[in-house]
């Protein structure tokens, strides 16, 4: 159906909002000024307070970006410019373009790569599609690239407690096309087109016509938290690219079954996303990396400010009493704990009350038997799930599960997620969202939502779920909030 033109077509070449810049450029000398004087410094002071500020400016810069674009620049950016991008960045990811990039030519045990090769690597060279990375190339990672340091999670990639001996402190040297092309194994003609854009989009630099530079983003790439993202998005990027098709064919109805939903209609499967990325090894694994990733410099709502971890379950949690064995109590079961990157986190920051002995707590990880199945053993802090494991269930339905197993007058439900406002919702939540829809067939709910679905939760013996509580990450920083929830 077409539906005829509301201004004249003159509006798509004049920038979106004139009349708002000479007020934006007034709060961004404004911030600006507050953000180099107080806060321009790679240190822990006032973290917080730093990144608020920094979030702040961005929002500002990103509103004269709007303001100055015109409707026409908007539309090819979104039609050309950044899904060309995700492909580029896809592409190199898969070849270690990115960390060949920023590598130490000296140093680095990778040098050698694929030199004396030629381009255009051959058809046996890769059989899977989603392998990651290519077998040649040495992933030198952070040995916390899973569990990103708890105390310190804006670091810089160069600070000295996340290097790792092997990438220098400084950018990798310029590298040429043909040592780019030799290493990865892409055809230079093609090469050149995919760095152009990239440079294009600033994601690297370009020295010189001939050479190719990293950035703070592409060397980040190095890390499977960053970079592990592409193939999976890449690999479910049908689910999202065939919703306007899958709308238009189930009358615009909001999809609610992750079992038969837009992830079934664009990948043309049976399976479940979480099935089916399991099915497809090793994107399960690369999604549990990606949720990493996710989390890295967020605030958690264990920490000081957010929620009262101690005085609200520690205390009272009796832990001092012990299990009936003897050892100590379930502090904390985490579920749908992916990969246990929270578990993992909470424990460096309440190492003092978190352990096996009477006295500490135990913390437990419930997940899909495929997500556990993935974790090492090493990668474990303490215990894991010894219940049933969490099943592929409507919210309602898992929720009616927990309720049935907490104790009333000592049992607290604790839900760590979006409540979208009503308005003025930040962009990662409702980016979230939009993934949850076309993926899982579910969503990101807002506040009444959430109380609606929670105290709409009743156990047959009539004790029921009352939100007693929600202490917020902060809208502007796109957190999610803690909803603290017990029987009545």
């Amino acid at each position: 159906m077409s539906f005829p033109p509301t201004v004249p077509i003159q509006t798509a070449i004049f920038p979106c909002d004139d009349a708002a810049v000479p007020d934006l450029l007034d709060r961004i000398q404004v911030t600006g000024q507050d953000y180099t004087t107080n806060h321009l410094r790679h240190d822990d002071t006032d973290r917080n307070q730093k990144n608020s500020t920094r979030l702040t400016l961005l929002s500002h810069a990103r509103a004269l970006v709007r303001a100055l674009e015109t409707p026409r620049e908007t539309m090819i950016k979104h039609c050309w410019a950044e899904p060309s991008a995700a492909m580029c960045l896809a592409v190199g990811v898969d070849t270690g373009l990115f960390h060949y990039l920023s590598c130490n030519d000296a140093g680095c045990s990778c040098a050698k790569g694929r030199e004396g090769e030629g381009g255009g690597g051959g058809e046996g060279e890769r059989q899977e599609e989603e392998t990651h990375p290519p077998s040649s190339i040495s992933h030198h990672s952070h040995p916390n690239d899973k569990n990103p340091d708890p105390n310190n999670p804006t670091a810089r990639p160069d600070s000295p407690d996340t290097t790792n001996g092997t990438h220098p402190t400084h950018p990798g040297k310029p590298k040429s096309l043909t040592t780019l092309s030799n290493r990865t194994g892409v055809d230079p003609s093609l090469l050149s087109r995919l760095l152009r854009h990239l440079t294009s989009m600033h994601h690297i630099r370009q020295p010189s016509p001939s050479t190719y530079a990293p950035t703070p983003f592409s060397s980040s790439l190095t890390h499977p938290i960053i970079s592990d993202g592409y193939p999976v998005i890449h690999a479910s990027l049908p689910a999202l690219s065939q919703f306007p098709t899958y709308a238009k064919r189930t009358a615009y109805r909001e999809p609610s079954d992750p079992e038969n939903g837009p992830y079934q209609f664009g990948v043309r499967t049976d399976r479940g996303f979480f099935e089916d990325q399991a099915v497809k090894k090793p994107l399960l694994e690369l999604f549990g990396n990606h949720m990493g990733g996710y989390r890295q410099g967020r605030r958690s709502w264990w920490e000081e400010g957010f929620y009262p971890v101690r005085e609200r379950v520690v205390r009272g949690a009796g832990l001092e009493e012990g299990d009936a064995g003897g050892g100590g109590k379930v502090l904390l079961v985490d579920v749908g704990g992916s990969f246990g990157h929270d578990l993992r986190a909470f424990a460096a920051g309440f190492g003092d009350v978190v352990g096996m002995a009477r006295g500490r707590g135990r913390l437990v990880l419930e997940d899909l038997p495929e997500v556990v199945g993935q974790i090492r053993e090493e990668a474990l802090v303490v215990g894991s799930g010894d219940g049933d494991e969490v099943r592929i269930e409507r919210v309602g339905a898992i929720l009616a599960r927990i309720a049935q197993a907490m104790k009333p007058g000592y049992s607290k439900l604790l839900i760590n997620e979006n409540c979208i406002p009503d308005q003025g919702a930040h962009w990662e939540a409702t980016a979230l969202d939009m993934m949850m829809l076309g993926l899982v067939a579910s969503k990101e709910r807002t506040e009444h939502e959430w109380r609606e679905l929670i105290e709409g939760t009743v156990r047959e013996d009539g004790w029921r779920l009352k939100v007693v509580g929600i202490w917020g990450g902060g809208e502007e920083e796109g957190v999610e909030s803690l909803i603290e929830g017990e029987l009545v």
